[in-house]
């Protein structure tokens, strides 16, 4: 099975543990389905006080020991493509935990995606960054200024920074 890394704002790290959002909105989404979705929760630092105040609440404190790490995982057992539609934001709208609004506003008059988030499993301890590893494609020259040498290699590296949205990683062994 596929795995991917998810960059997700810690508001919304806390619907998807507490069970109430159950369908991630993406722009786009891995086209083999199923895959295992961990879950990156995006640092607190740009949410105002009144926000990190209630989220401390909602989550016992846990936020201060989620924020930056990788907190959980799922399975995505299910795409939909969502178009531009009324109807189709209506239908989505109470399981992503975002308004119709919101919505419009979000897919910028392109079709998205809804992750169907199943299998969900909080870490008691989350996890670094660092722990995960991506793929890297490195092109050289096994000697140099000969263009007949040129070669690919790819090898899986440690993740440093979270992706914006997604990225394909390895999947972890337990």
């Amino acid at each position: 099975m596929k795995s991917i890394l998810m960059s997700i704002q810690p508001k919304w790290c806390e619907k998807i543990i507490n069970g109430e959002k159950t369908i991630e909105v993406r722009k786009t989404a891995p086209k083999e389905v199923p895959f295992k979705a961990y879950i990156y929760c995006t640092g607190v630092k740009n949410l105002n006080l009144t926000e990190y105040v209630k989220l401390y609440r909602e989550t016992g404190g846990a936020i201060d020991y989620w924020h930056g790490k990788v907190v959980a995982e799922f399975v995505c057992d299910k795409v939909d493509t969502i178009p531009v539609d009324s109807e189709a934001f209506a239908a989505i709208s109470k399981p992503a935990c975002l308004t119709t609004d919101e919505l419009i506003k979000y897919c910028s008059g392109k079709d998205m995606y809804g992750l169907h988030i199943s299998d969900l499993k909080l870490y008691d301890k989350p996890r670094e960054l660092g722990e995960f590893r991506v793929i890297r494609e490195r092109s050289y020259y096994a000697i140099p200024y000969d263009v007949s040498s040129y070669q690919k290699i790819s090898r899986y590296e440690p993740i440093t920074r979270p992706p914006q949205s997604w990225q394909y990683i390895q999947e972890l062994e337990d």
